[in-house]
């Protein structure tokens, strides 16, 4: 669950930094500005979110095998990817609700959080009484994220502030992504399993991934 939601740290930087800044701009009525803040802030979370999912598919079992054994990883590794998925919705979430917070509709952010939260908790009890399994406590997680970040969009268009998502730009990292899935494949390939879940290969295969992810993107 760390390992998946390490990604949850940017969005609450940037909510950090963005509040005064977009309160700043609602004061002056200045919605345009509102607009391409908010819309550079989720660029750059995309930027760094999608890739750190797509990795984790390819390196999550031999980074989870660091800290545990090869049973606990083998079963389990694929909460990392899964949570840091849910991690994406909820950083967009976050960021939204921003806008939420300023326009001081704090009622509707309780809203938000309140139902989401409870969701979570009944999602987990169902999944996990009935496969008592980890993963399924993941899902609960990106379930309920998802459907928060939807809710926060609907709000958002009741008080006709509409952001535009950039499908272009998603797509482009989606790409970028998919070719560093494929460069990652290749190199786990090629080398030996043993040598695969030491210190040093994860951390080539990071600076590799982040190397050509670069590459395809700029």
């Amino acid at each position: 669950y760390a390992l998946g939601s390490l990604i949850m740290v940017l969005p609450k930087v940037f909510s950090v930094v963005l509040t005064p800044i977009l309160s700043q701009k609602s004061d002056k009525k200045d919605n345009v500005g509102m607009y391409k803040v908010l819309d550079g802030s989720i660029n750059i979370f995309l930027l760094i979110s999608i890739p750190y999912v797509i990795g984790s598919l390819v390196l999550g079992e031999n980074v989870l095998r660091l800290y545990t054994n090869s049973e606990i990883s083998e079963s389990s590794w694929m909460v990392i990817p899964i949570v840091a998925l849910a991690s994406i919705f909820y950083g967009l979430m976050t960021i939204k609700a921003i806008v939420i917070f300023v326009k001081l509709k704090t009622v509707s952010l309780l809203k938000i959080s309140l139902i989401s939260a409870i969701l979570n908790i009944l999602l987990n009890v169902i999944l996990i009484s009935l496969f008592n399994n980890i993963v399924m406590a993941a899902i609960a997680t990106l379930i309920s994220y998802i459907f928060g970040y939807f809710y926060t969009i609907s709000i958002l268009k009741k008080h006709e502030f509409k952001l535009i998502i950039n499908y272009t730009w998603i797509l482009s990292l989606l790409v970028s992504s998919i070719g560093m899935y494929i460069v990652l494949k290749l190199f786990l390939f090629i080398n030996s399993a043993p040598e695969q879940h030491s210190v040093l290969f994860i951390f080539t295969s990071i600076f590799l991934g982040c190397a050509v992810y670069s590459i395809f993107v700029f």
